[in-house]
C-alpha cells in the first residue's frame, strides 16, 4: 500500500453511507473526480478520473457529511480494487481505490489562510535615538556636529 495525498471535488454518483450499529462503525463510500495534468481530448476542458474513496468510523461520517461538488482533501492508503467478471462474462479490471486516514475541507482551509492574511496592520516603529543603531533597513540620521 502506499500513502496518498489528494484533492478533488465530491461526485454526485455512487455515495453508500452505512450508519453506525451497536459495536459496528460507520462505513462509507464516495467518488472524488480527480483532476488531472491533461486536456480532454474531445472538449478540450482538463480531464477527470474518478476515484473511489472508502472510510470508516469517525471519518466515514465526516466524509458523508460533504455534499457533492464540494472540494475536498485526503490522505490515506491507495489500493487496487479486486478484478471481476460481468453477466455478459467479460473480466472487468478493477480501478483504483484510497482507504481514507484522513479528510479534511478544502474550503476550511482557504477560509483560515483568508482571514490571517487580513490581520490589522502593525503600528509604526518610534523613530530611532541619536547615538544608538537603528532597526535593519533604516537609514541612521546623521550625527550633531561636536565643536571643541
Amino acid at each position: 500500500m502506499r500513502n496518498v495525498q489528494l484533492s478533488g471535488k465530491v461526485a454526485n454518483f455512487g455515495k453508500v453511507f452505512k450508519e453506525a450499529e451497536g459495536e459496528k462503525s460507520a462505513f462509507c463510500v464516495v467518488f472524488l473526480n480527480m483532476s488531472l495534468d491533461r486536456k480532454d481530448e474531445e472538449t478540450g476542458y482538463t480531464a477527470t478520473v474518478p476515484v473511489k474513496v472508502i472510510a470508516n468510523g469517525y471519518w466515514a461520517e465526516r466524509l458523508n457529511s460533504f455534499a457533492p461538488g464540494e472540494m475536498v482533501y485526503l490522505t490515506g492508503k491507495l489500493e487496487k480494487d479486486s478484478d471481476y467478471t460481468n453477466a455478459e462474462g467479460e473480466l472487468v479490471r478493477g480501478g483504483l481505490m484510497v482507504r481514507c486516514d484522513m479528510i479534511d475541507n478544502w474550503a476550511a482551509n482557504s477560509d483560515a489562510a483568508a482571514s490571517s492574511s487580513k490581520a490589522a496592520p502593525k503600528a509604526p516603529g518610534k523613530p530611532a535615538k541619536p547615538g544608538k543603531p537603528a532597526a535593519a533597513g533604516k537609514k541612521m540620521p546623521p550625527k550633531p556636529a561636536v565643536s571643541k
